[in-house]
């Protein structure tokens, strides 16, 4: 009768829990990548969820909306309580410029022509998005906007619909 373990069986026993050992530590590796990836996307979702409720608000509590089609583009102007650095700045300003839109918020009304020349404490500028294509807004029969925002570095197009806006045009 055998009362021990040999040498090969306990160097076969060390090699199968070092296999099963290093097979955890990769299915661990790639849950942690999977993690990360995953995180970053909610991350990037949030964003892009924050500006187009921040773009909605504006719509949706404006007073005016002014829109002065340039092209494949749209400049957009309202008179909005949606303020996001101060709340007597209700003058906003939606501009496409080289590829890049901007949300001009002031205390003035504010042109295409006069930006460069207001002083910088009157104004706050937000970049909403980079690398765009076009930025145009349509208006529909019932006081409804349609936002369509076209992306230049993955052709990602984006379409938001403005139900019902409390404007006086």
């Amino acid at each position: 009768m055998k009362q021990s373990f040999s040498l090969i069986e306990i160097l076969i026993a060390i090699t199968i829990f070092t296999f099963i050992v290093l097979s955890l530590y990769k299915v661990i590796d790639i849950a942690k990548i999977d993690i990360d990836t995953i995180s970053q996307k909610v991350q990037t979702q949030m964003q892009d969820n924050h500006k187009k409720s921040v773009l909605m608000e504006d719509f949706l509590e404006s007073k005016e909306i002014t829109i002065d089609k340039q092209g494949q583009n749209s400049l957009v102007k309202l008179i909005t309580y949606n303020t996001y650095h101060n709340p007597l700045y209700i003058n906003i300003l939606y501009i496409l410029h080289k590829g890049t839109l901007y949300r001009v918020e002031s205390l003035k009304t504010i042109s295409e022509e006069n930006i460069n020349s207001m002083n910088n404490s009157n104004i706050f500028v937000d970049i909403v998005y980079e690398n765009l294509e076009s930025f145009f807004i349509e208006k529909g029969k019932n006081n409804d906007y349609f936002i369509y925002i076209k992306s230049r570095t993955d052709n990602k197009e984006m379409i938001v619909s403005i139900p019902y806006c409390m404007n006086k045009e």
